[in-house]
């Protein structure tokens, strides 16, 4: 159980000490059957004193399961959205939104460690100008790194992708990988904000669904003395969405990392 201040924002309206907190409630579930290995519950309240622009009150639903079935593994990933996002003395806007990301995959430890997977991420989009529903996802503070692929291109939040991903250990302490994501915009219409990656805030992703295309080659070596050492080169293929909204962004882009740590 957690009781965090997201804000403290200035006096406002009859308000002198206006705030926004977060309550949380996160539950690990135990004694699941034998094909679950990860299962989570949590829910988030979110409330936010008017400064001007209307008070929140609204609830953040969301589940975690995983786990493998034989040579098959799998995690589903859901949260749903709903309240009231900004409300004032005239209007009430309510939020509907959700997000899915699933993901399947298998594993052949007696072929170099060698494991496939394909996962699918949803997360909802908002292209009405202005009306009384908010139906963008508001993505509270998930691994952005983790997810999305490695060059931090584009954030969640009316974000659909499609996303291949293999990778093998072909000498002990060491692992290798690539993965492909294919973006697009769940509302074409809707808000998509660039990440803080090579692309990241140089563009604009604008009113078109094809966001662009990341392959992401990495690898691993890990030593005795708890040193690791990464190295990983991706490119960026800009879709429609980039290349036509903002000028030099029509090239494919490259990046190279070299990355090590010690633990202590």
């Amino acid at each position: 159980i957690w009781a965090v201040k997201t804000a403290e924002n200035a006096p406002a309206l009859n308000n002198t000490d206006p705030e926004s907190n977060a309550y949380i409630i996160s539950a690990d579930l135990k004694n699941m059957p034998e094909m679950v290995k990860m299962s989570n519950v949590h829910l988030i309240q979110t409330t936010s004193d008017d400064t001007g622009t209307g008070s929140a009150n609204w609830q953040h639903l969301g589940f975690t399961f995983g786990g493998d079935a034989g040579a098959i593994m799998y995690k589903l990933t859901g949260a749903f959205q709903m309240g009231s996002f900004a409300k004032t003395a005239t209007t009430d806007q309510k939020i509907s939104a959700s997000m899915f990301d699933v993901m399947v995959g298998t594993g052949m430890p007696e072929t170099m460690g060698l494991k496939l997977s394909v996962g699918y991420h949803m997360d909802s989009g908002d292209d009405a100008a202005a009306d009384d529903k908010q139906e963008a996802y508001q993505t509270q503070a998930y691994d952005s790194h983790n997810y999305a692929g490695l060059m931090d291109v584009v954030n969640w939040g009316n974000l659909s992708y499609l996303s291949i991903n293999a990778s093998l250990m072909p000498m002990e302490d060491t692992e290798a990988g690539v993965g492909l994501y294919m973006f697009s915009k769940s509302k074409e219409n809707g808000t998509t904000s660039a990440g803080p990656g090579v692309i990241g805030g140089a563009a604009t992703i604008g009113n078109k669904k094809d966001i662009g295309n990341e392959i992401d080659l990495w690898a691993n070596k890990s030593y005795g003395n708890d040193m690791k050492i990464g190295a990983r080169i991706g490119m960026f293929m800009p879709g429609a969405a980039i290349k036509d909204t903002t000028a030099g962004t029509d090239k494919t882009v490259t990046d190279f990392l070299v990355q090590a740590s010690m633990g202590f």
